[in-house]
Protein backbone atom coordinates (compact mmCIF):
# COMPACT_ATOMS: atom_id res chain seq x y z
CA UNK A 1 0.00 0.00 0.00
CA UNK A 2 1.39 3.42 -1.17
CA UNK A 3 4.62 1.83 -1.76
CA UNK A 4 5.09 -0.61 1.30
CA UNK A 5 4.59 -3.95 2.27
CA UNK A 6 2.34 -5.22 4.31
CA UNK A 7 0.91 -8.56 6.07
CA UNK A 8 -2.37 -6.97 6.32
CA UNK A 9 -3.89 -4.23 5.06
CA UNK A 10 -3.75 -1.11 6.88
CA UNK A 11 -6.65 0.56 8.62
CA UNK A 12 -9.52 1.62 6.42
CA UNK A 13 -8.03 -0.57 3.45
CA UNK A 14 -8.81 -3.46 2.09
CA UNK A 15 -7.10 -5.95 -0.19
CA UNK A 16 -7.32 -6.11 -3.58
CA UNK A 17 -6.20 -9.98 -4.71
CA UNK A 18 -6.07 -9.20 -8.26
CA UNK A 19 -3.79 -6.30 -7.83
CA UNK A 20 -2.13 -7.40 -5.29
CA UNK A 21 -2.89 -4.23 -3.43
CA UNK A 22 -4.79 -2.56 -0.55
CA UNK A 23 -6.97 -0.13 -1.43
CA UNK A 24 -9.79 2.62 0.57
CA UNK A 25 -12.24 1.22 1.61
CA UNK A 26 -14.64 3.31 0.21
CA UNK A 27 -17.89 3.13 -1.83
CA UNK A 28 -17.56 3.02 -5.33
CA UNK A 29 -16.45 6.42 -6.96
CA UNK A 30 -15.54 7.67 -3.94
CA UNK A 31 -11.54 8.03 -2.55
CA UNK A 32 -10.11 8.06 0.73
CA UNK A 33 -8.56 11.33 2.01
CA UNK A 34 -6.93 11.49 5.15
CA UNK A 35 -9.78 9.14 7.49
CA UNK A 36 -12.75 10.31 5.47
CA UNK A 37 -14.09 8.97 1.96
CA UNK A 38 -14.88 12.05 -0.39
CA UNK A 39 -15.72 11.83 -4.48
CA UNK A 40 -13.55 14.79 -5.05
CA UNK A 41 -10.40 15.59 -3.88
CA UNK A 42 -8.91 18.68 -2.20
CA UNK A 43 -7.11 21.25 -3.91
CA UNK A 44 -3.78 19.95 -4.99
CA UNK A 45 -4.93 16.68 -4.65
CA UNK A 46 -5.35 13.99 -7.41
CA UNK A 47 -7.14 10.87 -7.87
CA UNK A 48 -4.73 7.60 -7.72
CA UNK A 49 -6.67 4.84 -9.15
CA UNK A 50 -4.55 2.50 -8.37
CA UNK A 51 -5.17 2.70 -3.99
CA UNK A 52 -8.32 4.96 -4.37
CA UNK A 53 -7.19 7.18 -2.23
CA UNK A 54 -6.21 11.32 -2.85
CA UNK A 55 -2.82 12.05 -3.22
CA UNK A 56 -0.45 15.00 -3.04
CA UNK A 57 0.43 17.30 -6.95
CA UNK A 58 4.24 18.19 -7.12
CA UNK A 59 4.61 21.30 -5.36
CA UNK A 60 4.54 23.33 -8.56
CA UNK A 61 0.94 22.77 -9.79
CA UNK A 62 -1.84 23.80 -8.20
CA UNK A 63 -3.51 20.96 -9.58
CA UNK A 64 -3.00 17.85 -11.27
CA UNK A 65 -4.30 15.13 -13.23
CA UNK A 66 -3.30 10.89 -12.57
CA UNK A 67 0.06 11.47 -11.52
CA UNK A 68 1.76 14.33 -9.28
CA UNK A 69 3.84 16.11 -12.14
CA UNK A 70 1.08 15.97 -14.76
CA UNK A 71 -0.25 19.69 -13.67
CA UNK A 72 -3.60 20.97 -15.02
CA UNK A 73 -3.12 24.36 -13.43
CA UNK A 74 -0.64 26.11 -12.44
CA UNK A 75 -0.14 28.98 -9.35
CA UNK A 76 -0.41 32.63 -10.60
CA UNK A 77 1.48 34.17 -7.82
CA UNK A 78 4.83 32.57 -8.46
CA UNK A 79 6.92 32.59 -11.32
CA UNK A 80 6.33 29.18 -13.04
CA UNK A 81 2.74 30.49 -13.63
CA UNK A 82 2.24 29.51 -17.47
CA UNK A 83 1.03 25.75 -18.03
CA UNK A 84 2.55 24.10 -20.78
CA UNK A 85 2.35 20.47 -21.60
CA UNK A 86 0.97 19.55 -18.28
CA UNK A 87 4.45 21.60 -17.13
CA UNK A 88 4.23 24.90 -14.93
CA UNK A 89 7.13 27.32 -16.24
CA UNK A 90 8.35 30.62 -15.83
CA UNK A 91 7.72 31.61 -19.65
CA UNK A 92 5.99 30.50 -23.00
CA UNK A 93 8.56 28.62 -25.64
CA UNK A 94 8.40 30.30 -28.81
CA UNK A 95 5.48 30.54 -31.38
CA UNK A 96 3.30 30.27 -27.79
CA UNK A 97 1.58 32.56 -25.96
CA UNK A 98 -0.08 32.64 -22.59
CA UNK A 99 -4.51 32.74 -22.49
CA UNK A 100 -6.13 34.48 -19.86
CA UNK A 101 -5.98 31.70 -17.72
CA UNK A 102 -1.74 31.32 -18.09
CA UNK A 103 -1.94 28.39 -20.74
CA UNK A 104 0.73 28.60 -23.34
CA UNK A 105 -1.52 28.53 -26.65
CA UNK A 106 0.33 28.22 -30.08
CA UNK A 107 0.16 31.15 -32.40
CA UNK A 108 0.32 31.52 -36.76
CA UNK A 109 2.08 34.69 -37.64
CA UNK A 110 -1.00 37.28 -38.35
CA UNK A 111 -1.35 40.34 -40.86
CA UNK A 112 0.03 42.19 -41.77
CA UNK A 113 3.15 40.02 -40.97
CA UNK A 114 4.74 38.12 -43.51
CA UNK A 115 7.02 36.22 -40.61
CA UNK A 116 7.08 36.94 -37.16
CA UNK A 117 9.68 37.08 -34.08
CA UNK A 118 8.26 36.36 -30.86
CA UNK A 119 4.29 36.97 -31.39
CA UNK A 120 2.10 37.40 -33.78
CA UNK A 121 2.04 40.96 -34.63
CA UNK A 122 5.93 41.08 -34.31
CA UNK A 123 6.57 41.69 -37.71
CA UNK A 124 10.02 40.48 -39.25
CA UNK A 125 9.15 40.44 -42.84
CA UNK A 126 5.84 42.11 -44.79
CA UNK A 127 2.86 41.06 -47.09
CA UNK A 128 3.46 43.03 -50.54
CA UNK A 129 0.31 44.95 -49.83
CA UNK A 130 1.77 46.38 -46.85
CA UNK A 131 5.54 46.65 -47.47
CA UNK A 132 6.99 49.20 -45.28
CA UNK A 133 8.88 48.10 -41.88
CA UNK A 134 9.14 50.12 -39.25
CA UNK A 135 9.38 49.43 -35.72
CA UNK A 136 8.48 45.42 -36.03
CA UNK A 137 5.05 46.25 -37.97
CA UNK A 138 4.17 46.29 -41.16
CA UNK A 139 2.32 49.33 -42.94
CA UNK A 140 0.87 50.39 -46.61
CA UNK A 141 1.78 53.85 -46.04
CA UNK A 142 4.71 54.55 -43.39
CA UNK A 143 3.32 56.32 -40.17
CA UNK A 144 3.91 60.06 -39.27
CA UNK A 145 6.42 61.41 -38.59
CA UNK A 146 8.14 59.06 -40.82
CA UNK A 147 8.23 58.54 -45.05
CA UNK A 148 8.58 55.99 -47.08
CA UNK A 149 11.79 55.09 -48.25
CA UNK A 150 12.59 55.63 -51.73
CA UNK A 151 15.76 53.53 -51.83
CA UNK A 152 13.25 50.42 -52.57
CA UNK A 153 14.55 48.74 -49.16
CA UNK A 154 11.01 49.52 -48.23
CA UNK A 155 11.95 51.14 -44.81
CA UNK A 156 10.79 54.16 -43.18
CA UNK A 157 12.76 56.85 -42.98
CA UNK A 158 12.54 59.86 -40.43
CA UNK A 159 11.70 63.01 -41.14
CA UNK A 160 13.30 66.52 -41.11
CA UNK A 161 13.41 67.48 -37.16
CA UNK A 162 10.69 70.07 -37.55
CA UNK A 163 8.40 68.47 -39.80
CA UNK A 164 5.39 66.37 -38.32
CA UNK A 165 5.12 64.81 -41.69
CA UNK A 166 6.84 64.96 -44.72
CA UNK A 167 7.19 63.33 -48.16
CA UNK A 168 11.24 63.34 -48.35
CA UNK A 169 14.09 64.18 -46.84
CA UNK A 170 15.14 67.46 -45.94
CA UNK A 171 13.63 71.01 -44.28
CA UNK A 172 11.50 71.68 -47.60
CA UNK A 173 9.54 68.29 -47.43
CA UNK A 174 7.20 69.02 -45.00
CA UNK A 175 3.54 68.59 -45.16
CA UNK A 176 2.71 69.72 -41.41
CA UNK A 177 5.10 70.64 -38.55
CA UNK A 178 5.92 68.87 -35.32
CA UNK A 179 2.98 69.68 -32.78
CA UNK A 180 3.80 72.05 -29.75
CA UNK A 181 6.80 73.44 -31.98
CA UNK A 182 5.15 76.77 -32.79
CA UNK A 183 6.13 76.62 -36.18
CA UNK A 184 4.01 77.28 -38.84
CA UNK A 185 4.14 75.63 -42.32
CA UNK A 186 4.68 77.90 -45.48
CA UNK A 187 5.87 76.43 -48.87
CA UNK A 188 7.03 72.93 -47.13
CA UNK A 189 9.03 74.22 -44.92
CA UNK A 190 8.45 74.98 -40.90
CA UNK A 191 9.11 78.71 -39.78
CA UNK A 192 8.29 80.47 -37.07
CA UNK A 193 5.74 83.15 -38.49
CA UNK A 194 4.30 83.40 -42.03
CA UNK A 195 5.79 86.10 -44.80
CA UNK A 196 5.54 89.59 -43.63
CA UNK A 197 2.40 90.21 -46.07
CA UNK A 198 -1.03 91.34 -44.15
CA UNK A 199 -2.76 88.51 -46.80
CA UNK A 200 -1.15 85.41 -44.93
CA UNK A 201 -3.30 83.63 -42.43
CA UNK A 202 -2.93 80.64 -40.17
CA UNK A 203 -4.64 78.02 -41.11
CA UNK A 204 -4.77 74.49 -39.37
CA UNK A 205 -0.56 75.29 -38.28
CA UNK A 206 -0.12 76.83 -42.13
CA UNK A 207 0.19 79.95 -43.85
CA UNK A 208 -2.77 80.63 -45.73
CA UNK A 209 -2.68 83.36 -48.83
CA UNK A 210 -6.21 85.20 -49.01
CA UNK A 211 -8.18 85.53 -45.72
CA UNK A 212 -12.05 86.28 -46.33
CA UNK A 213 -11.87 89.72 -45.78
CA UNK A 214 -9.27 90.15 -48.95
CA UNK A 215 -11.78 88.02 -51.05
CA UNK A 216 -14.88 89.85 -50.58
CA UNK A 217 -14.13 93.48 -52.01
CA UNK A 218 -13.18 91.73 -55.31
CA UNK A 219 -15.93 89.80 -55.69
CA UNK A 220 -18.12 93.00 -54.83
CA UNK A 221 -15.72 95.28 -57.54
CA UNK A 222 -16.18 92.48 -60.24
CA UNK A 223 -20.10 91.78 -59.39
CA UNK A 224 -20.55 95.49 -60.02
CA UNK A 225 -18.62 95.62 -63.53
CA UNK A 226 -20.01 92.24 -64.91
CA UNK A 227 -23.95 94.16 -64.02
CA UNK A 228 -23.07 97.55 -64.90
CA UNK A 229 -21.77 96.02 -68.16
CA UNK A 230 -25.20 93.97 -68.36
CA UNK A 231 -27.22 97.17 -68.08
CA UNK A 232 -24.75 99.47 -71.09
CA UNK A 233 -25.93 96.77 -73.80
CA UNK A 234 -29.45 96.79 -72.34
CA UNK A 235 -29.50 100.61 -72.82
CA UNK A 236 -27.97 100.05 -76.09
CA UNK A 237 -30.96 97.86 -77.32
CA UNK A 238 -32.97 100.96 -76.40
CA UNK A 239 -34.62 98.80 -73.55
CA UNK A 240 -34.00 100.99 -70.77
CA UNK A 241 -33.55 104.50 -72.23
CA UNK A 242 -36.66 105.69 -71.89
CA UNK A 243 -37.13 104.90 -68.39
CA UNK A 244 -33.70 105.29 -66.64
CA UNK A 245 -33.91 110.01 -67.70
CA UNK A 246 -31.97 110.61 -65.52
CA UNK A 247 -27.71 109.57 -65.32
CA UNK A 248 -27.57 109.71 -62.25
CA UNK A 249 -30.35 107.41 -60.89
CA UNK A 250 -28.76 104.81 -63.27
CA UNK A 251 -25.58 104.90 -61.90
CA UNK A 252 -27.46 104.71 -58.25
CA UNK A 253 -29.04 102.04 -59.29
CA UNK A 254 -25.98 99.66 -60.93
CA UNK A 255 -24.48 100.41 -57.92
CA UNK A 256 -27.01 99.07 -55.99
CA UNK A 257 -27.97 96.31 -58.10
CA UNK A 258 -23.82 95.33 -58.01
CA UNK A 259 -23.48 95.81 -54.01
CA UNK A 260 -26.42 93.11 -53.55
CA UNK A 261 -24.79 90.57 -56.14
CA UNK A 262 -21.92 91.44 -54.44
CA UNK A 263 -23.36 90.15 -50.93
CA UNK A 264 -24.46 86.99 -52.79
CA UNK A 265 -20.87 86.02 -54.86
CA UNK A 266 -19.53 87.11 -50.48
CA UNK A 267 -22.22 84.46 -49.57
CA UNK A 268 -20.60 82.25 -52.35
CA UNK A 269 -16.70 82.68 -51.57
CA UNK A 270 -17.24 81.98 -47.83
CA UNK A 271 -18.76 78.68 -48.71
CA UNK A 272 -15.87 77.88 -51.04
CA UNK A 273 -13.15 79.12 -48.12
CA UNK A 274 -15.76 76.62 -45.44
CA UNK A 275 -16.30 79.92 -43.29
CA UNK A 276 -19.50 78.25 -42.15
CA UNK A 277 -20.40 80.94 -39.57
CA UNK A 278 -19.95 83.69 -41.35
CA UNK A 279 -21.61 82.32 -44.67
CA UNK A 280 -24.81 82.14 -42.04
CA UNK A 281 -24.19 85.68 -41.17
CA UNK A 282 -24.30 86.81 -44.33
CA UNK A 283 -26.93 84.79 -45.61
CA UNK A 284 -28.95 86.10 -42.55
CA UNK A 285 -27.99 89.45 -43.45
CA UNK A 286 -29.21 88.96 -46.77
CA UNK A 287 -32.67 87.55 -46.54
CA UNK A 288 -33.21 90.28 -44.03
CA UNK A 289 -32.56 92.35 -46.72
CA UNK A 290 -34.80 91.12 -49.22
CA UNK A 291 -36.77 91.18 -46.42
CA UNK A 292 -37.13 94.89 -45.15
CA UNK A 293 -36.86 95.91 -48.98
CA UNK A 294 -40.20 93.51 -49.28
CA UNK A 295 -41.67 95.65 -46.43
CA UNK A 296 -40.26 98.86 -47.31
CA UNK A 297 -41.73 98.60 -51.09
CA UNK A 298 -45.23 96.78 -50.33
CA UNK A 299 -47.01 99.70 -50.93
CA UNK A 300 -45.51 100.85 -54.00
CA UNK A 301 -46.52 96.83 -55.56
CA UNK A 302 -49.83 98.08 -56.54
CA UNK A 303 -48.63 100.43 -59.09
CA UNK A 304 -48.67 97.22 -60.52
CA UNK A 305 -51.84 97.30 -61.71
CA UNK A 306 -51.89 100.24 -63.52
CA UNK A 307 -49.61 100.80 -66.50
CA UNK A 308 -46.33 99.30 -67.44
CA UNK A 309 -45.09 102.71 -67.43
CA UNK A 310 -45.51 102.29 -63.28
CA UNK A 311 -43.99 99.23 -63.74
CA UNK A 312 -40.75 101.77 -64.37
CA UNK A 313 -41.54 104.47 -61.79
CA UNK A 314 -42.05 101.60 -59.40
CA UNK A 315 -38.26 100.27 -60.30
CA UNK A 316 -36.97 103.55 -59.76
CA UNK A 317 -38.69 103.75 -56.06
CA UNK A 318 -37.40 100.21 -55.20
CA UNK A 319 -33.68 101.26 -56.36
CA UNK A 320 -33.85 104.68 -54.14
CA UNK A 321 -34.83 102.87 -51.08
CA UNK A 322 -32.15 100.02 -51.70
CA UNK A 323 -29.51 102.57 -51.44
CA UNK A 324 -31.19 103.72 -48.47
CA UNK A 325 -31.05 100.22 -46.86
CA UNK A 326 -27.05 99.25 -48.11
Amino acid sequence: FKNQCYATCPSQTVPNEDEKVCQADCPEGNYLSGTKCVSTCPQSYFKAETYKTCEQCSSTCKSCDTTADKCTTCFTDTTLKHLHQNTCIKQCPYQFLPDDDHICQPWTCQPPCDSCGEGPTDCKSCKQETPYYHERFCYEKCPDPFYNDPSGEFGCVECFADCGSCSGPGDKKCNSCRVGSGLVLWEHKCREECPDDDNYVIEDGACEYGPVEASVPLVTVIASVAVAGLFVVLSQLKCFASDFRDGAESIVALMTIGQFLGRVFMIIDLFVLEKEFMMAVYFMTLIASVGVMIIFTGSDLEMLLVTDKNFIRLSKTITFKLVVFF
